[in-house]
């Protein structure tokens, strides 16, 4: 990558880039300005890739701050990622429901407050959709997923 980067920056006669990086590509912008640091003006790390080991004894201090009720979602959770389900293939395993439910959780987590209790709500009145920019986003997040 580090190479095929350097070759496109001198086909495109640049002398300085600005690279963003996000996720994996956070390491490899990484790795290109370790190689080439006076070809980069600025980097830009966007929750890189480069997760630490989980310290020991982390879940079971996770398990005593949670509801009992929530002890079954955490082992399935934990269980699934450690075999390789991560939410993008869980979306794409949803199929169809995939856009719905990526919606739900966009909606959810971003709408609009609810008057009452200040709490964030996936729900709209009937008749009514989620506003413009949300639903942008929740295509956004889906197709980054699948």
């Amino acid at each position: 990558f580090v190479r095929a980067l350097e070759e496109w920056r001198k086909r495109h006669k640049l002398k300085k880039m600005i690279l963003l990086g996000h996720s994996l590509g956070g390491y490899l912008s990484f790795a290109y300005a370790e190689r080439y640091p006076e070809r980069v003006e600025h980097l830009i790390m966007a929750s890189p890739a480069g997760l630490v080991p989980m310290p020991a004894g982390w879940e079971e201090k996770v398990r005593k701050k949670l509801p009992s009720h929530f002890h079954c979602l955490l082992t399935t959770v934990t269980f699934a990622w450690t075999h390789g389900v991560t939410p993008g293939s869980f979306v794409r395993w949803l199929g169809p429901f995939g856009p719905g439910f990526v919606r739900k959780a966009v909606t959810a987590r971003f709408g609009a407050n609810s008057p009452p209790t200040g709490r964030r709500t996936g729900d709209f009145a009937e008749g009514t959709s989620p506003p413009k920019d949300l639903e942008a986003l929740s295509e956004y997040y889906y197709h980054n997923l699948i």
